[in-house]
């Protein structure tokens, strides 16, 4: 995994050793999934921001490298990687493979898990629509195709940012944002949210203070899927307390999901 903010940065190394260990993975702690199986918890201190430019592919390279001699020391059976790193991968055409879906298999099947898990607490019925900030995305393709065969309708949203890409529904629905933080801040308008609205924001970190105020102004329900419940030694910071991120799940594993509302 890699941090968002120095924050989350802090909370697992001091600063004064950040920049030393920028791409190279050093142990944090353990998760033990339900099953009793147990996944080793790497970092590295890069934000992986993009910011770095052509350096930055050819990190990314070394590290994915660096995560394969683990793996080959430890006798491990999978990796995992956080946040946009798979993306990145992918884009690098950087073989995974067995580990290639990992993270998107997780990630797909509990946030498919939170929906349902939120349609039900809500007392939504199929004819209630979800809405896919991120549709077209690496995650978001999934999770329509699996709504979808669920029956449930779907709105696809994948230009995020451009207004009038979203109508918003005249029935209550929900919003599920699955691409950045910062794709809520361009929907947190009268035009595209009112009570018949109900957020379930996916990414890390969680709506700001701020935002969640504006939308409860709104009389929209906000909730934040904090992952699923496993046990991690020390355990996760922020948004992330009581769980995993979905990434770090291991797919074939039936975990409970951890929806907060803020």
């Amino acid at each position: 995994m890699y941090p968002a903010d120095y924050h989350f940065a802090d909370y697992f190394t001091f600063r004064a050793r950040q920049w030393l260990i920028r791409w190279k993975p050093f142990i944090v702690g353990v998760v033990n999934h339900p099953s009793g199986k147990r996944t080793l918890m790497f970092a590295i201190s890069a934000f992986v921001d993009g910011k770095d430019g052509a350096s930055e592919v050819v990190m990314l390279r070394l590290l994915h490298s660096r995560a394969e001699v683990i793996k080959e020391r430890l006798g491990a059976n999978s990796t995992h990687f956080a946040g946009t790193l798979p993306r990145r991968f992918t884009a690098l055409k950087i073989r995974r493979g067995e580990n290639q879906k990992n993270e998107r298999r997780a990630t797909q099947i509990n946030v498919v898990n939170a929906v349902t898990w939120l349609r039900v607490k809500i007392s939504h019925i199929s004819e209630n629509p979800v809405v896919i900030l991120g549709s077209n995305g690496y995650i978001g393709k999934e999770v329509v195709a699996q709504l979808t065969e669920l029956g449930i309708k779907v709105i696809c949203v994948d230009k995020v940012g451009v207004s009038d890409s979203y109508e918003k529904p005249a029935m209550p629905h929900i919003v599920v944002n699955i691409t950045t933080p910062e794709a809520i801040n361009e929907y947190v308008d009268p035009r595209h949210m009112d009570g018949n609205t109900v957020l379930l924001n996916e990414v890390y970190p969680a709506p700001h203070d701020d935002v969640v105020k504006q939308m409860r102004d709104l009389e929209v329900k906000v909730f934040h899927i904090a992952g699923v419940c496993a046990n991690a030694f020390p355990s996760f910071p922020s948004s992330y307390q009581g769980a995993i991120p979905c990434c770090a799940a291991l797919y074939d594993e039936d975990y409970p999901i951890k929806v907060v509302e803020l």
